[in-house]
This record gives structure tokens, C-alpha cells and sequence, in this order.
């Protein structure tokens, strides 16, 4: 399982194999061979740049260091701390290594222009140590030079940079950077990073690729700051490994731990499909069966767009036609916009004219007016799956009834909030007494939080999405950032319906349910609705990334080209099972 452990977790997974070791820093020097092989995989030239801090993680990259100058690199160590007396704070078995084995220790930083000699930076600062107050302020502004590197010959006026940063001008390209277990200054548990400067300088690191060891810290499932991530595993001489022993740890814990699917997009850099992506996308829509017809395949109702909004209806219904083969139902008063774009979408006037369906949608561009409350209370009555995005959350978020009327509801509910939204709904589920971290602060806990509060399915939508039930969490990493575009969350929640519908009519087939959902009051029965969702996530991520493809090259996409992309997105994924 790809599990996302805490530091807390790390450390106790560490700490016998600490106990264990037969001689000085065994351990250390296995993590190190592992930070060694990044480095070959991730530089760009023969010498290197160490941003080493005084504990482990400095260790680390010193003794990496130390391999890679045995092997004929050119590598630098700045010690980032110093005493009183100006003399370096380092690892110093690792240090005494390092010199032995050809490496420099630096005694100033190396200045921005400067770094054009170098193929890699390492940052071996701090690890799951992170300071809060982050990085120093010199290497923070190298790093930003790095990051905002300027074609040679380019002017610094013409770039509108500072002198700080037009002194890489002559640097031929953006340095990769190596993060050593963790980017110093993220979080390891929440992903949260110092404040910037002032004048705009981030006080954290923002690496090309991370190398971490046995398995992820949470902030590597919900951080783009990380880059690329590989684990490694380390190992005593011995042969016990640190993943057998974080195995052991998520085990023991009261609850499975939060689990990454990464999206498998398919260009250089996205990540494969593991394992347990691969037995998720074995759900993924496909060709009906010689028996099925439009209805067997599941029928999702919409309940989306009005008049003052008909876009997000035709969204919505898109997302849901091209990811089924089955019926889509809409409801409401804006058919003329749902048929000019859907003529196979089933059109009714309104819920009391409505057709069997086995789950719906609710809220996108829906309004927020009487009507539109009258419409949500009685959808909260009905034994079907719902999903509930955009105005329908904002609704709820205003009546505390309704709060407690989702809460008690008899069937599987999947709210889909952005972040503001999030807030929105939290706000008055914790003046009724329940503990909801704020999503700004800690993703992962903040969706759990509301769905141990709603007894619901939640999809805190983003780059990096978590989907949480009272049981267990998850996080899909989209890969891309392209589904951040307006209409975007009204295709994904039409995908969601879509599948979900299809799965509550299976079960509602293979255990006689005379409707999708009834038996479910036990919300531990809709554990099946988290991985729906996240499949749904997935197919929208990768039709997100495909929507912005030209023959040139990846440009700004919309919601209505991420809709047409989804049958490619899901070609592209039955590919890779």
C-alpha cells in the first residue's frame, strides 16, 4: 500500500532498527546509498551543490556525497549552522567521510551566478526535523534565483527581476533540486510551509524531486513542493528493512492509514500505476455486457445549472454522458441548453416527474433560493446515493436543521467542497459541537473530520484531492494542475454520479434491493462510495491533463474540453491494467 505515515509513525518504525545497528550510522549509510542513486538519476552535470544542516538529514547528504565523490563527481557541502565561534555544526562521522572521500566543505555560499557550475543542489537541511520558521534567508534567496532563472542574455529589466535573481542570468538552465527525505521547511504531517519574506521570497524549498526512505510522510501525498517523489528502502546489514517495519506500525494503528493513488498520466515525470491504482482502475467503465442495456449500466439523475447558470447543467451532464453508457436523467427548466448540447440526454421538468434513477447529482449552478432548499430537503430523503456540490453545500452551510438532516441521512452522501467551500460547511458543524481542523491547515485531518461529523463521503477537491468516509482516507494526486479551471468541479461531479450509479445498481442487483442504496443505513456498508469517488477523481484528472494537449505542446484548457476528454482518459487508463 502506498500509506501516508506521520512523523510520530516514522520514528517509531526507526527507532529499533536504531537500536539494532552493529556499527556507527548503518542506517544512515543505507539511506545514503539511496540519496546517492537519486542524485546520478536527477543531475545534470558532474558536480553537485550540498545544503547540509547539522543532524540526520545533513548526514545523509554527506555521506551521499561522499559515494558520489568516490565516483569521480566535483561536490560542494555548505554547512548551513555554525557555532558561536563560526565553526561549521555538521554530522561529523558524515563530515570526516565526506573530506576523506574528495568532497569540499564550502565556507560562503556559493552566489546565484555561480550556480551554473553546478548540475545538482541537495538539500540536506532538515528532513522530518523542519523548522518553522524555515530556511535562512541566504539560501532562501539562492534558491529563489534558482527557481526564477532567466535565459542568458535577457536584460533584467526586460525580465523584471531583482539583482538578486538577474545574477543567474548567465546560468543555462533551472538547477534540479534534491530534497533529502522531505523539502526543508514543509511540514511532514500537514504540507504546511513557513511565510514568505516581504518581498515575496518562499522560505522553504521547492525541490524537483524528493528521495524518502521505506515509505511517504503524509506531506508527500498532499505537497507539490516535493516534486517527484521515489521511496527507497533502508535496510541493516542484517537485511531488516524499514518498510517491514512501518508495515508493522500501520498495522497497529486504530484505523488504515491514509493511502496515495497517484494518477498515472503517462508523460516522463507523472508516477506508474501501483499496485493498488491498478486494482482501483480494474472498476473502470468499459463496454456494456451482451445483456446490458441503458438502464442496467446505472441511471444518474441531474439536478444542476438554472437559468441564471445553464453552463454548469451542460457540464454536469456532460461529465456523466461520456463517462456512461447508460441513461442520463436531467432535471429542471433548462432543457433547451442540455438538449441542443445532449440529445440523448432523458429530459424531466422537474423532481415529481423524474424517472427511476440509482444515484444523483445536486447543486452545480443550481441556485440557492427557495426552490433550490425545497428541492435539497427532499433529495435528503431519498434512498439513493447523492452527491452534493457547489450551491447545494452552500445551502446546508446556512441551516443548521439541514446539518443534522445530512448527518442522519439513510444512504451514502458525497459532499464535494473546494476549499472555500469546505469552510463554508465546517463553520456550522462546529458550532453544533464537532472538532473540524481547519482545511488550510491540514487537509488530510480536516476531511476526516467532516466525515466522521456528517457520517459522509468527503472530496476536499484540489491538486492534490482527499477523499475521506469515518473509516479511512485517501488522496488522489492529480499529477497536473490543469483541472483548476471554472466548471471543472461540475464535470467531475457528473463522473462521479456516473460511476456511482452504476455501482449502487450492481449491488442493489446482486443482493435483491428493490432501490439503489436502501440498505446501506449503516454507512460502514458504503465504504464502496470512497473508492467510486476517487475513481472518479482519477478519470478526471487525466482527462483534465489530455484536454490541455495541442500540437505544440500543453496549453490553457476549460471545463468543456475536460468533459470531451474523458473517453480518452479512460482508454488511456484501462491501458495501464
Amino acid at each position: 500500500m502506498n500509506w501516508l505515515f506521520s512523523i510520530d509513525q516514522i520514528r517509531a518504525a526507526e527507532q529499533p532498527l536504531l537500536e539494532a545497528q552493529t556499527r556507527p550510522d548503518e542506517l544512515m549509510q543505507s539511506a545514503a546509498a539511496a540519496v546517492a542513486d537519486a542524485c546520478e538519476q536527477w543531475a545534470q552535470g558532474d558536480r553537485y551543490l550540498l545544503l547540509v544542516g547539522p543532524g540526520g538529514n545533513g548526514g545523509d547528504a554527506l555521506y551521499a556525497g561522499a559515494l558520489a565523490a568516490m565516483k569521480g563527481k566535483r561536490v560542494d557541502a555548505y554547512p548551513i549552522v555554525r557555532t558561536d565561534s563560526g565553526e561549521p555544526k555538521m554530522h561529523e562521522r558524515a563530515a570526516e567521510t565526506f573530506t576523506t572521500a574528495g568532497g569540499h566543505i564550502l565556507t560562503d555560499l556559493p552566489k546565484a551566478a555561480e550556480l551554473a557550475d553546478y548540475g545538482l543542489i541537495v538539500d540536506g537541511m532538515f528532513g522530518l526535523g523542519n523548522r518553522v520558521d524555515g530556511i535562512p534567508l541566504d539560501i532562501a534567496r539562492l534558491l529563489h534565483a534558482n527557481d526564477h532563472s532567466i535565459p542568458a542574455g535577457e536584460s533584467a529589466e526586460a525580465s523584471a527581476c531583482s539583482p538578486e535573481t538577474y545574477a543567474i542570468a548567465h546560468a543555462p538552465n533551472h538547477i534540479p533540486v534534491l530534497a533529502v527525505d522531505l523539502p526543508s521547511g514543509v511540514d511532514a504531517n500537514t504540507a504546511i510551509t513557513a511565510a514568505p519574506t516581504e518581498d515575496g521570497i518562499n522560505t522553504h524549498v521547492t525541490a524537483t524531486a524528493t528521495v524518502t526512505f521505506g515509505g511517504m510522510r503524509r506531506a508527500h501525498g498532499i505537497s507539490a513542493e516535493c516534486g517527484h517523489v521515489s521511496v527507497s528502502d533502508i535496510h541493516l546489514d542484517d537485511g531488516r528493512r524499514l518498510s517491514d517495519e512501518l508495515a508493522t506500525v500501520a498495522g497497529a494503528a486504530d484505523r488504515p492509514l491514509p493511502s496515495l493513488y497517484c494518477v498515472p498520466l503517462g508523460d516522463s515525470h507523472s508516477c506508474p500505476a501501483h499496485a493498488e491504482t491498478q486494482a482501483l482502475l480494474r472498476n473502470l467503465p468499459g463496454e456494456p455486457s451482451a445483456t446490458d442495456d441503458k438502464y442496467s449500466g446505472g441511471v444518474v439523475g441531474i439536478y444542476a445549472g438554472s437559468e441564471q447558470f445553464p453552463g454548469a447543467g451542460v457540464l454536469s451532464c456532460t461529465g456523466a454522458v461520456r463517462t456512461t453508457n447508460s441513461m442520463v436523467r436531467y432535471v429542471g427548466g433548462n432543457a433547451c441548453a442540455i438538449t441542443a448540447s445532449l440529445p440523448e440526454v432523458v429530459i424531466h421538468p422537474d423532481r415529481f416527474a423524474t424517472g427511476r434513477v440509482q444515484a444523483r447529482v445536486l447543486g452545480p449552478g443550481r441556485g440557492t433560493d427557495r426552490a433550490a432548499k425545497e428541492e435539497l430537503v427532499d433529495l435528503l430523503d431519498t434512498v439513493q446515493p447523492l452527491i452534493l456540490d457547489a450551491d447545494a453545500l452552500t445551502i446546508i452551510s446556512k441551516d443548521k436543521d439541514l446539518v443534522e438532516t445530512l448527518r442522519k441521512r439513510l444512504a451514502p452522501t458525497v459532499c464535494t467542497p473546494h476549499g472555500g467551500e469546505f469552510e463554508r460547511l465546517a463553520k456550522p458543524v462546529r458550532e453544533l459541537g464537532h472538532e473540524v481542523a481547519n482545511s488550510a491547515d491540514d487537509r488530510l485531518q480536516a476531511a476526516r473530520d467532516l466525515a466522521v461529523a456528517l457520517d459522509c463521503t468527503v472530496l476536499l477537491k484540489g491538486r492534490f484531492s482527499v477523499i475521506a468516509n469515518p473509516r479511512q482516507t485517501v488522496v488522489v494526486d492529480y499529477g497536473s494542475s490543469w483541472a483548476a479551471t471554472a466548471g471543472s468541479g461540475d464535470v467531475l461531479s457528473g463522473i462521479v454520479g456516473a460511476i456511482l450509479a452504476r455501482d449502487a445498481s450492481r449491488r442493489a442487483f446482486a443482493h435483491g434491493y428493490a432501490e439503489a442504496g436502501q440498505s446501506e443505513i449503516d454507512s460502514a456498508e458504503a465504504d464502496y462510495v470512497l473508492f467510486t469517488t476517487a475513481l472518479g477523481a482519477i478519470i478526471h484528472a487525466v482527462a483534465a491533463f489530455h484536454s490541455a494537449e495541442t500540437p505544440y505542446g500543453r496549453a490553457p484548457t476549460s471545463a468543456s474540453r475536460i468533459a470531451e476528454a474523458i473517453p480518452g482518459a479512460i482508454a488511456h487508463l484501462t491501458a495501464q491494467v
